[in-house]
């Protein structure tokens, strides 16, 4: 006998036990995909890491999180891995003589909130036009006036596109480093800037991976290119 609930199963120990098992699997066709619909995929899935990710062990630790708090992981890993120097400590005087006792620290570079602000000036440029009721869709009532995946909702809901990151890069002035199963799709920045701040994500299933290790983050820049069509601003 086996309680559930309020259900009580009940089963003959002479008769074989039999079962059916159904193994469901959610995986994007790899054979139809192409650059500009994974450009649009919405990154807010959940966290399922690829062991065979390039340098899986160097990925900003939020990347293994599921987050929920406003503009999702995309949001929280840029502010995780975009940092900035600052000067952090005292400067004192010894004998008429100024020492500098500050250190050099790497701090964010942003707040969510100005992260979240720059975003919503993307979406209204990239995906012109207002979401309409899903339902009054199905019922022929409207028709969408803003593109996928944003026809039903806003990017706060639906989660940022990597095409909304590659304009957020433009306009920061940052380099970046799309990848997809382990081959660079999309680059851009000058690579012999060691200068410029490197932003670099690996895209699995409907979720983005964010390197802050700076060794990973220049060598994903050697990484082949492909297997899609590949888009090269660099």
């Amino acid at each position: 006998m086996y309680l559930e609930s309020d259900i009580v199963w009940v089963w003959d120990e002479d008769t074989p036990m039999t079962f059916d098992e159904k193994v469901v699997r959610h995986i994007y066709a790899n054979d139809t995909i192409d650059f500009e619909t994974l450009m649009d995929r919405p990154l807010r899935g959940a966290p399922l890491v690829d062991e065979h990710m390039y340098r899986r062990m160097a990925l900003c630790p939020l990347a293994m999180t599921e987050i929920t708090s406003p503009g999702g992981c995309v949001v929280a890993q840029i502010v995780e891995t975009v940092t900035q120097e600052k000067k952090e400590g005292e400067q004192t005087r010894i004998g008429g003589k100024r020492i500098d006792l500050r250190k050099t620290v790497q701090v964010p570079r942003y707040t969510p909130e100005q992260v979240i602000g720059k975003f919503d000036q993307i979406l209204a440029e990239l995906y012109p036009g207002q979401a309409v009721s899903e339902e009054d869709f199905e019922n022929g009532d409207v028709e969408p006036s803003r593109e996928a995946p944003f026809q039903f909702a806003g990017w706060m809901d639906v989660g940022v596109t990597s095409r909304m990151v590659v304009k957020f890069c433009e306009m920061e002035k940052i380099a970046l480093r799309v990848i997809y199963k382990n081959k660079i799709i999309f680059t851009s920045g000058d690579r012999e800037n060691n200068g410029m701040p490197v932003m670099v994500f690996a895209i699995h299933s409907d979720h983005a991976f964010f390197y802050d290790d700076w060794a990973s983050k220049r060598g994903a820049s050697q990484l082949p290119q492909g297997p899609l069509k590949i888009a090269i601003n660099a």
